[in-house]
């Protein structure tokens, strides 16, 4: 809907909206942009892979005012501006 708020639907019991922690998520990309990949120590359909940076997420509670949920679905609203981030001042 706009920066803040979101509006969400489908069924209620399997839908769940995920928020993420600024700085960490912040923190990862500066990591990933910085170091590239990391070595691959981790074991996934059969072989060593790398792990992807890991930052901190949750879930956003129903009773969160900033997310409208309904039963039909919609068109999604495009929104007129793009915004880059940019982690260069980033602290």
């Amino acid at each position: 809907m706009d920066n803040v708020n979101a509006k969400v639907w489908g069924d209620l019991a399997n839908i769940f909206v995920l928020g993420f922690a600024n700085t960490s998520f912040i923190g990862a990309l500066r990591d990933q942009l910085t170091f590239g990949d990391q070595p691959a120590d981790f074991y996934y359909a059969g072989k060593l892979t790398p792990k992807g940076r890991e930052f901190t997420a949750f879930i956003i509670p129903e009773s969160a005012p900033s997310v409208i949920r309904v039963l039909e679905r919609f068109e999604p609203i495009e929104m007129a501006t793009v915004h880059v981030l940019d982690i260069s001042r980033a602290r």
